[in-house]
Formats: C-alpha cells, structure tokens, sequence
C-alpha cells in the first residue's frame, strides 16, 4: 500500500509540531488500537503504514503505550513522497540507501 494523503497530513503535523518545540505533540501514542498525535485520532491502519514505509520510529520505553516519532524518511516524504516507496522498496530487496531512498556507495 502506498503512502497515503492522510499519512502524508500526519507527517506535516509531526513535523510542525517539532519545529516549533511541541515535542509531545509531535509523537503518536497508542495503546490498543487507539492511535493520538497531540489531541487528533490517528487510525491504527496509518501509523502501521508511516512505519512500513520508514516514515516513523517506535520509541516505545516498554510501557503500556507505544510511542512513535518522526525519521529523516517522514520528513523527506512531506515534500517527496516517491521516497517513502523508495525507502520501502530497497528494505524489501535488502538494499542500503540513505533517508531519501537513494543508494548509499
């Protein structure tokens, strides 16, 4: 599955929230199948394809609560997102390349 608008909307949300110092509101939280970036409802089917595609991290500290944040791909993708298929094409052919999706030499 591609990249979807909405994972695209939540990146930009992300990433504004990071730039402008909202760390807790740049993270998506979930416990079960519910899903919160700051006080906006994330379905868990786009958090499981922003990871998919590289876009987010899990920094989950073993609590009840999984915690993702923004990656260098996430960021990349607001503007590019052919990156995020590119990203996820070379995980799945085992190749290495950088936040883009380009070859690393």
């Amino acid at each position: 599955m591609p990249l979807t608008r909405r994972g695209i909307e939540v990146l930009v949300a992300m990433a504004g929230a990071e730039d402008r110092g909202e760390y807790e509101d740049a993270e998506i939280v979930c416990s079960g199948f519910e899903c919160w970036l700051g006080l906006e409802r994330v379905s868990r089917r786009t958090v499981t394809n922003l990871l998919r595609h590289a876009c987010v991290s899990d920094q989950s500290d073993g609590g009840l609560a999984e915690r993702y944040v923004l990656t260098g791909t996430g960021r990349a993708s607001i503007h590019d997102p052919e990156c995020a298929e590119r990203v996820l094409q070379a995980v799945m052919e085992g190749r290495n390349v950088d936040e883009r999706g380009f070859p690393v030499s």
